[in-house]
């Protein structure tokens, strides 16, 4: 039995209201542009808020620590310190709040709070930046370049890269491309919720999903952010340390289901993944506890 394929005809006038079709959007006069620009701010300013807030919280916490045991005069001596201590090493302020917040208090108040730690050269960064010092760099240049790696290597127009927060022991995130500004603020902060991200966290294992709409590795929240920033498919590296432990995970986003990963990809982001995550330790034993010991020094006034 043969078909009939529909073809298109005209709209008849009944269908249409001063010349557009029925059901199609109506033209965006002056007014309403100005009111959907409007709009587009204040939701950018809610989730700058918000972001904030978070990461206020964290840095709330460690100006009362700071405060409390060091006998400080007020809650402004302690921040401003805090935030000297983080632009002389480099660091975000909230990465340095959260290391102060989670590391044990010092066991004897007037001396040195690290005494005795080993210090070691920074493990090679070739892969991700060749040519560049690995002792030299800092965390951002790090993260940016592992996720432009793990980008090109994959073929994905989008990715992100968290770390693990240790005051919250969830991750954070630090750096993404291609990504709705929904999906950001959304992800910006990732406990133990149903995400593959988490998944790979906990499993130290990549975890790829096929697709996202019918995944279990999602709950239902995170699939609609993931699905409208664009994302059908994802696969999530963790980023280890030398024992083993993960220190933080990239993931790549891609824009059709069932996107695999070839040996040779599999393989080469193995490797750069092995580099970030060796450098990460590295920097949380080094750059991160010299900033602590220099914020422990600078509280007690030496």
């Amino acid at each position: 039995m043969s078909t009939v394929e529909p073809t298109w005809r005209a709209p008849a006038p009944e269908e249409t209201f001063g010349g557009e079709v029925a059901g199609s959007p109506p033209a965006v006069g002056p007014v309403e542009a100005e009111i959907v620009a409007e709009l587009a701010e204040l939701r950018k300013t809610v989730r700058n808020l918000r972001r904030q807030t978070r990461s206020n919280r964290v840095v709330s916490r460690a100006v009362g620590m700071l405060q409390e045991r060091y006998r400080l005069a007020d809650d402004r001596v302690a921040f401003t310190m805090l935030a000297r201590t983080s632009q002389n090493h480099n660091l975000p302020v909230r990465t340095l709040a959260s290391a102060f917040v989670a590391a044990p208090r010092p066991r004897h108040p007037r001396e040195r709070w690290f005494a005795g730690r080993g210090r070691w050269a920074a493990p090679p960064v070739s892969k991700l930046l060749p040519g560049r010092p690995p002792g030299r760099l800092n965390r951002t240049d790090l993260v940016r370049a592992l996720l432009r790696q793990v980008m090109e290597i994959s073929g994905a127009p989008m990715g992100n890269v968290q770390l693990v927060d240790v005051a919250s022991g969830g991750l954070e995130l630090a750096a993404h491309h291609g990504l709705t500004d929904e999906f950001v603020d959304f992800f910006q902060h990732v406990g133990e919720d149903t995400t593959s991200c988490a998944l790979a966290a906990q499993q130290t294992a990549r975890v790829s999903v096929s697709d996202v709409a019918t995944t279990s590795a999602l709950d239902d929240d995170s699939r609609i952010h993931v699905l409208a920033a664009g994302s059908r498919s994802c696969h999530s590296t963790p980023l280890l340390d030398a024992a083993g432990r993960c220190v933080g995970v990239v993931s790549s986003h891609h824009e059709r289901p069932a996107s695999t990963l070839t040996d040779v990809q599999t393989a080469e982001l193995d490797r750069v993944t092995a580099q970030a995550g060796r450098w990460l330790q590295w920097h949380d034993r080094t750059t991160v506890l010299d900033a602590l010991e220099d914020l422990h020094a600078l509280a007690l006034g030496r």
